[in-house]
Parts: C-alpha cells; sequence; structure tokens
C-alpha cells in the first residue's frame, strides 16, 4: 500500500493493489453481475475500487483502504476453500473487520455448522 499525503493528515489517502491468483476466476471474487463488487462498494463509499485483469486497485482514506484490501484478501481466502463468496459473505466480512473481533472473516465464512 503506498500512502500520498498533502499537508492535511485528514487528506492522506492510500492505494493497494491485490492480486487475485490465477487459479480463482475473477467471476468468483467479483460474483455473477458484480453483485459481489457492488456490495464492496456500497460498504467502502469512500474508496475508489477498480478492477483490471486479475488486480483489484482499492484507494482513498488510509484506514478504508487497509480495511478494504483486508477484505478482498480475505474473500480469497474463503474462495480458496472451496467455499463461494456473495454480498451477503461481504456485508459480514465487513461487520467482522470493522468490530475488531479476533476471529477472521475468511475463519468466519468457512466454519461448519
Amino acid at each position: 500500500m503506498t500512502e500520498e499525503h498533502s499537508g492535511d493528515e485528514d487528506a492522506v489517502r492510500a492505494v493497494a493493489t491485490v492480486a487475485v491468483p490465477q487459479a480463482i476466476p475473477m467471476v468468483s471474487v467479483l460474483g455473477v453481475d458484480d453483485e459481489v463488487l457492488r456490495e464492496m462498494e456500497a460498504q467502502f463509499a469512500a474508496l475508489d475500487i477498480h478492477v483490471r485483469g486479475d488486480a483489484i486497485t482499492i484507494s482513498g482514506p488510509v484506514k478504508e483502504v487497509r480495511l478494504g484490501e483486508e477484505l478482498v484478501e480475505e474473500l480469497i481466502m474463503v474462495l480458496r476453500s472451496g467455499h463461494p463468496v456473495n454480498a451477503e459473505s461481504v456485508r459480514r466480512a465487513v461487520a467482522l473487520l470493522r468490530s475488531g473481533a479476533d476471529l477472521s472473516p475468511s475463519q468466519l465464512l468457512t466454519a461448519g455448522i
């Protein structure tokens, strides 16, 4: 992640790029009709999220970029374990990340019930 400083502490912006492994189809990450991407954008209104090829680039306020980057990495872990992700997965993962809980979203979303 890179940070851009403009002198005003509230204006510090960051950019992070997450590479999606080639073994994971982008449609699995983004969702059918981009439902997962749209939910990420809804959950992180302060972020700009762009997808190009197998890379997801996230830019915006530093704290939100960190959360967005962690979200994408967690969703990739869920997909690697063989579980699908959808808009509800994103909502649950974001709530967990924002809560600061010890349990990671990938642990929650892949737990057998």
